[in-house]
């Protein structure tokens, strides 16, 4: 357990602003002590902070913040929220299509046939600002990291052996073994 002191300092959120947190239910601490109302934090409440200083980067209210974490946990389900038209009120039609209908494989529409923007379909989630200002954040992530190239090593490199051969795992290497 992490003081909050201890939390602010790792996850680089004020004191002031975690009390603010905990006061609107956003991030809540593990435990609170009933005697000094000192608040104590779990280490793996961390990336739930990253998330909310991401997204409050990215121009989040705290309320769209509360909406979004409530409903999605994962990194790459909050990804998919932030970069779907879908949840403005609009839909982007015919992003993949069918060339072939006895196979019944989906392709993506990279220009073969005409998409259409259909505006109001339905009730947004995010309003179109937000939506606007989290993509051009994504975009220039996107932008930023396109020259890096995949690392060749994990964590894990050189440290589990298989089983059956002896040999070290590497990313890039299968071990299959029929038993």
């Amino acid at each position: 357990m992490l003081k909050i002191g201890e939390y602010s300092k790792l996850s680089r959120i004020s004191v002031r602003m975690l009390r603010h947190y905990d006061e609107i239910g956003l991030l809540k601490p593990a435990e609170i002590d009933r005697f000094t109302d000192y608040r104590y934090y779990r280490e793996d409440q961390l990336p739930t902070a990253g998330r909310i200083t991401a997204l409050k980067d990215m121009g989040f209210s705290l309320a769209d913040i509360i909406r979004i974490l409530e409903v999605y946990e994962d990194r790459e389900q909050i990804r998919q929220l932030i970069s779907n038209e879908k949840y403005t009120g609009n839909a982007l039609l015919q992003k993949s299509f069918r060339s072939n209908h006895i196979e019944k494989q989906q392709r993506p529409n990279r220009g073969e046939l005409p998409m259409y923007y259909a505006e109001g379909t339905h009730p947004a989630i995010i309003d179109e600002e937000t939506f606007t200002a989290a993509k051009e954040r994504l975009d220039a992530l996107a932008a930023s990291t396109a020259g890096w190239s995949k690392p060749t090593s994990s964590a894990f490199s050189g440290i589990v052996t298989c089983g059956q051969c002896g040999q070290k795992y590497k990313r890039v290497k299968n071990h299959q073994h029929f038993v």
